[in-house]
């Protein structure tokens, strides 16, 4: 089983809009539907004390980013080299230093987030610092500095979410721009290469581990990771919005498409990205008038479920 390296605050949403068409189906307006597993969690758990999730974040980002820190496995936070160009920084404690993008550019995120200026916290631009994940021969961000593309979906794609993330907030760097536009042409092509077209309409096939971006084939490793799509689909909105480009915003399409061509017994779950996925396209139904069955894919999101599934057992 694969860890669970950063931090996600997904909002829970409790009712949602929802049709019975899988793919670009009509919506009935203002029917509400129940996440089934969320239903089954009571409205006010006794005992009951809410965490100070700032507080928390706060508390993670001046251990993990501090190179005073003294005791075992500390500090967590190293230099990689003389030049200080990058850090090492575990996945988790006792683990190997060599830093991950899903780990290290979502720390960044969180602190963030919170109010911290990442760009000179502790005397430091770590926000800099994270575009040595930056691949300039594959033309996005992966999850290890120098690594490629190809050995899974969420290894690929997550990075680049929060390569999205960081540009959004703190905009203006021109170069990080120019980074956001190479991510959204890379996977726009990353679409068409998996069967995306318009005419007549194709959705792109992610049942597949993943794809080397390079060569533009899809990778088999006995697992297939379709939320992949949910994955772009929302870096392809941020960007059609961003950049205006009408390749991103249909690349967006196709993937939420693809989501919703599933059956309802193939859950594409496998780890962090769906929940991206049902976000897109809620957004898509407020701000397009698309009609997504934005509940169906929630509850995905929650509900753990038997084979055939992506990944058995997991919500």
């Amino acid at each position: 089983m694969k860890r669970l390296s950063c931090l996600l605050v997904i909002p829970a949403v409790a009712w949602l809009g929802t049709g019975n068409k899988a793919c670009f189906g009509e919506v009935a307006a203002g029917v509400p539907t129940a996440i089934q597993r969320v239903e089954q969690m009571p409205n006010i758990p006794r005992p009951f004390a809410m965490r100070d999730w700032c507080q928390v974040t706060l508390d993670y980002i001046g251990l993990a980013f501090n190179f005073e820190q003294h005791g075992e496995h500390l500090p967590l936070i190293g230099w990689l080299n003389n030049g200080h160009t990058m850090v090492s920084f575990p996945s988790y404690v006792g683990e190997s230093r060599d830093p991950e993008a899903i780990n290290y550019l979502a720390a960044v995120v969180s602190g963030s987030l919170v109010g911290l200026d990442m760009r000179t916290y502790r005397g430091h631009d770590w926000v800099s610092l994270g575009t040595n994940f930056f691949n300039p021969r594959e033309g996005v961000y992966v999850n290890r500095p120098g690594a490629g593309t190809g050995d899974s979906f969420w290894y690929d794609v997550f990075p680049n979410v929060l390569c999205y993330e960081l540009n959004a907030l703190y905009p203006g760097n021109i170069e990080s721009d120019r980074q956001a536009l190479s991510v959204a042409l890379k996977w726009q092509e990353a679409c068409v290469a998996l069967g995306g077209k318009s005419d007549p309409l194709t959705l792109p096939n992610f049942d597949h581990t993943g794809l080397n971006l390079e060569t533009m084939k899809a990778v088999e490793k006995g697992r297939i990771e379709p939320e992949g799509a949910a994955g772009v689909a929302w870096i392809e909105y941020m960007a059609w919005l961003r950049f205006k480009d009408p390749r991103f915003l249909t690349a967006a399409e196709w993937s939420i498409g693809a989501l919703e061509s599933r059956s309802a017994e193939r859950s594409p779950l496998y780890e962090v990205l769906l929940p991206y996925g049902a976000l897109i396209a809620a957004r898509m139904n407020a701000e397009l008038g698309d009609h997504h069955d934005v509940a169906r894919l929630v509850n995905a999101c929650f509900e753990p479920r038997g084979h055939p599934q992506a990944r058995p057992g997991w919500g």
